[in-house]
């Protein structure tokens, strides 16, 4: 019996749009792109699942925090959870502490 290849992407403690921490003082043009990092980064994990065919996404860690009661982040992960979903490619989360 042939071995099957398995493509899958990882990512642990995405954080999707939790504040970012410990950044000192930025320009304007800077706190913008620090206030949608998470999401950014979040977004680009889902179009890179979907230009490279994985066969599954795992996420491990803190995927969200939601003490951060972020309606933004709940988008996001919804958003992405179903493109992969209409591309046929399963998600599997292990949550974990921040």
């Amino acid at each position: 019996m042939p071995l099957q290849p398995m493509r899958f992407m990882h990512a642990a403690n995405a954080l999707v749009d939790h504040q970012l921490r410990d950044l000192g003082a930025l320009s304007t043009a800077s706190k913008s792109i620090a206030l949608t990092a998470t999401v950014k980064n979040f977004e680009r994990l889902i179009e890179a699942c979907v230009d490279q065919s994985v066969d599954f996404l795992l996420l491990t860690g803190g995927t969200f925090d939601e003490s951060d009661r972020s309606l933004k982040a709940r988008i996001a992960l919804r958003d992405g959870f179903e493109t992969l979903r209409d591309v046929g490619i399963q998600v599997f989360i292990v949550p974990g502490e921040q």
